[in-house]
């Protein structure tokens, strides 16, 4: 699944999978959807498979994880406007 993001701008990207379908927004806004059932058993966040050095040149800010709740199926979602508590 590919998409379209501003080279030096700031986004929100969520991925959430419920049911077997796995959802893609970036600001808020589906993107797409797609049946997804495979089994993630190793997770990498920030690598890119563009080069020798497998690295992006992007800054993640925050990364939030949720094992067994899809949080966001519908057409739209909040995207956060602060950090998540530490609790």
């Amino acid at each position: 699944v590919s998409c379209s993001i501003t080279a030096f701008g700031r986004f929100h990207l969520a991925l959430s999978r419920s049911g077997g379908t796995m959802h893609k927004y970036i600001n808020g806004t589906r993107q797409v959807s797609a049946a997804d059932n495979f089994n993630f058993d190793t997770l990498r966040v920030g690598n890119c498979f563009t080069d020798a050095t497998n690295t992006c040149g992007v800054r993640i800010e925050e990364v939030r994880l949720t094992v067994g709740v899809g949080r966001h199926t519908g057409a739209t979602m909040t995207v956060p406007t602060s950090a998540y508590p530490n609790a």
